[in-house]
């Protein structure tokens, strides 16, 4: 059975993809940007998240 991602991170996931920039993302959260970032990249690899890039 897969883990799901922390609840944290994915609130993260969300609030970026809503603004479309990880500033606004952290402004909302009222956390730094690097901080959007770095959730949101531990979001992708607990979900394996594509990049959009061809399959190699």
């Amino acid at each position: 059975m897969r883990r799901l991602p922390p609840l944290h991170a994915l609130r993260v996931f969300e609030a970026a993809a809503r603004h479309l920039h990880f500033a606004r993302a952290a402004a909302e959260l009222h956390l730094t940007p690097t901080a959007i970032i770095v959730l949101d990249v531990e979001h992708c690899k607990a979900v394996s998240c594509q990049t959009g890039s061809a399959p190699q």
